[in-house]
Parts: C-alpha cells; sequence; structure tokens
C-alpha cells in the first residue's frame, strides 16, 4: 500500500515537471524572453495585433503555477516517510516560490488587460512584463532553496539517485548565487549569462533527470534503488 501511494505520488511530480518544463521553454523562449530583453519603445511592433500570443503565454505560466503546486504537494507526500522534517521545509519552500510566482503573474495579467484595451499604453504593459521578471527571478532564490534541501532527500549513495542529487544541489546553488548577485549589483543583467553558464547543465537536467526517475522508478522496488556495486 506504502509503495503504491508513492508511485502515484512520483507520477504525479514526473508528470508535472515534464509539463512544467514544456510550457516554461515555450512561455519564456517563444514568448517572453524578448519582451525582457525589449525596450518600451519596442512593444509596439512586438506586440501589435499578437495579444493571442501573450495571452497563451499569460495561461502558460498559470500551467507553470499549477504544476508548481502539485509538485510541492507530491514532494512532501513521496518524501516522508523518508524524513518528515526535511521533506515538509522542502516542500514548504516551493510552495513559497509558487505563491511568489503567482503574485508575478498578476502583473503579466495586469499587462494583458492593458493590451487589449482600445487604446493600448504599451509603457503599462512593458512595465507589468518587467515586474513579472523582477519577481519571479527573486522568487528564484527560494527556488533554489528548495532544490538544495531536496538534494538530500533524493540521495542515495553509489546510485542514480546520487547523480540526480548532485545536479540538484548544483542547480539550487546556481539559482540562489545568480539571483542573489542581481540584488547587489545594479548592472547584473549584463553578465548574468556569464555567471549562469557555469550552472546551466545542472539547471537544466536537474529537474529534468529528477522528473525522468520518478517517471520510471519512482516508488518501485527497482535494481536502481540499490549501490551499484549491488547492481552488478
Amino acid at each position: 500500500m506504502r509503495l503504491a501511494k508513492q508511485r502515484k505520488s512520483a507520477l504525479y511530480i514526473g508528470y508535472s515537471l515534464i509539463i512544467m518544463t514544456i510550457a516554461a521553454m515555450v512561455a519564456m523562449g517563444a514568448i517572453f524572453a524578448p519582451l525582457f530583453e525589449a525596450e518600451s519603445s519596442e512593444y509596439s511592433s512586438l506586440l501589435n495585433r499578437k495579444e493571442h500570443l501573450y495571452l497563451i503565454g499569460l495561461i502558460l505560466w498559470g500551467v507553470i503555477f499549477i504544476t508548481d503546486l502539485i509538485v510541492s504537494i507530491a514532494v512532501c507526500k513521496y518524501y516522508r516517510s523518508k524524513d518528515q522534517k526535511k521533506a515538509s521545509i522542502s516542500a514548504g519552500l516551493r510552495v513559497m516560490y509558487t505563491l511568489i510566482l503567482g503574485y508575478a503573474i498578476v502583473y503579466l495579467t495586469i499587462g494583458y488587460v492593458e493590451l487589449i484595451s482600445t487604446n493600448v499604453n504599451y509603457n503599462v504593459v512593458h512595465e507589468s512584463v518587467l515586474r513579472f521578471q523582477s519577481i519571479w527571478q527573486n522568487g528564484l532564490i527560494i527556488f533554489g532553496l528548495h532544490l538544495i534541501t531536496l538534494s538530500p532527500l533524493v540521495c542515495k549513495k553509489r546510485s542514480v539517485q546520487m547523480v540526480i542529487s548532485i545536479l540538484l544541489l548544483i542547480a539550487g546553488i546556481g539559482y540562489v548565487f545568480s539571483n542573489s548577485l542581481a540584488l547587489l549589483i545594479t548592472d547584473y543583467k549584463s553578465i548574468r549569462d556569464n555567471v549562469e553558464a557555469v550552472f546551466i547543465l545542472p539547471m537544466i537536467l536537474g529537474e529534468l533527470s529528477f522528473a525522468i526517475w520518478m517517471l520510471a522508478k519512482g516508488g518501485k522496488e527497482s535494481v536502481l534503488d540499490q549501490p551499484l556495486s549491488d547492481a552488478a
């Protein structure tokens, strides 16, 4: 019975993280990344008659918000038998990050309302997008702490989980370090890519590998749960 419940939680985690990853790639790569970089004077040409693209991006951020909440709850349920205190802390940190993200999404909504108004003020849209970016990136500090606290829960010595744990740890440190620097350095935007280049692979592979492992092996009694020496 316990394994069945753990398997269910593992599937929730895995599928939610995969959906979240796809949604984030589209929302950021195809829609909002150019808006983050553009000046307000460029918004007219970028968004003129493209309200539907902005709306799709807004909906995708809503999907990310929902799946983040699902992952938070499922992580707590999955790992509470291993260490209830650490599982609660890790899940609680992700809930905090998700609430911050939800607050940031309010500004994207304000931007969309302005975008579909009769007389669009693109300065308002620009300001709303930048407010979203600032709040969301500050929230990533909390998200990084979540990954750091999740890492020891995932870790199992001499196993695949240990590799995933290390990736999550490095990714978490990267999120905390980079977004903390953004609060301290005025022109951090100009060097952000260089700083995050050190952490980019763990940031990409950490949660993705965790999702794949959860879908394939989470909640199962598997040879991958055993030390590599035993598995051989």
